[in-house]
């Protein structure tokens, strides 16, 4: 499910840079007398990053629940395996 998850939030977040990215070359073709900067990519840099971060603290989170569900506690390991 994570997995997905990140995929399709990884997916979304190329669709929206790509259209900013669009929509400022097309700005900038129209008001070519004034240069703001890369403020809008830096800004989605940092939003991609940030999800990025989001989603792999997110996975290695779901693997570390599933390897400490795994743990036996027991001190008779003949109870410990499945």
């Amino acid at each position: 499910m994570i997995r997905r998850l990140s995929t399709h939030l990884l997916i979304l977040s190329s669709t929206v840079a790509a259209y900013l990215a669009r929509t400022e070359q097309q700005r900038r073709a129209l008001h070519d007398d004034r240069d703001r900067g890369d403020a809008l990519g830096t800004a989605m840099i940092a939003v991609g990053l940030v999800a990025i971060a989001i989603i792999v603290i997110a996975i290695l989170r779901d693997r570390a629940t599933e390897i400490a569900r795994n743990i036996c506690t027991s001190t008779d390991q003949a109870e410990c395996r499945p």
